[in-house]
């Protein structure tokens, strides 16, 4: 529901999107997500500890990529168009392993910080999904960039 209304949003006026300030974007994708987090809880009336933390990971990944993709045009313009099958398998793999890397990195560390089913689990759930969203869109395409392995948008391109 929030990335098809994002997605909605941002083709109806992506300038309107791309004029917010980082921090306000941040603000109001994560405001949301809270709200439906809220939602949830408010649906499924169990005990924190036996919520479903799934979601709580969607809701993060989505608020990483809907940061990340501005950021990475305005800085990167990254163009998946046709490039070599060894540079596409490459790319693949840099990225995949920089998704794995992250998210088992950011799992232990954060594991040290709070349990799983707790609140501050929760957010640092949200935290770590959304590290790894915005890593998969604007690092690993900033990534490609410097190894030579994009070709750059162009201006009107999509």
């Amino acid at each position: 529901m929030i990335a098809i209304l994002a997605k909605q949003c941002f083709e109806a006026s992506p300038t309107l999107w791309s004029k917010l300030s980082i921090a306000t974007q941040l603000s109001l994708v994560a405001g949301l997500s809270l709200g439906v987090w809220m939602l949830t809880l408010f649906v499924n009336p169990r005990p924190l500890a036996e919520q479903p933390t799934a979601f709580v990971g969607y809701l993060g990944f989505l608020t990483g990529i809907l940061i990340a993709a501005p950021l990475e045009e305005r800085f990167v313009g990254y163009s998946p168009k046709a490039v070599s099958i060894p540079i596409k398998i490459a790319r693949f793999i840099l990225m995949l392993a920089l998704l794995v890397g992250s998210l088992i990195v950011l799992d232990e560390l954060f594991a040290l910080i709070a349990t799983e089913g707790s609140l501050q689990g929760f957010a640092l759930r949200f935290i770590r999904y959304a590290i790894v969203g915005a890593g998969g869109i604007f690092c690993s395409a900033w990534l490609f960039d410097r190894f030579g392995w994009i070709n750059k948008r162009k201006v009107g391109d999509v």
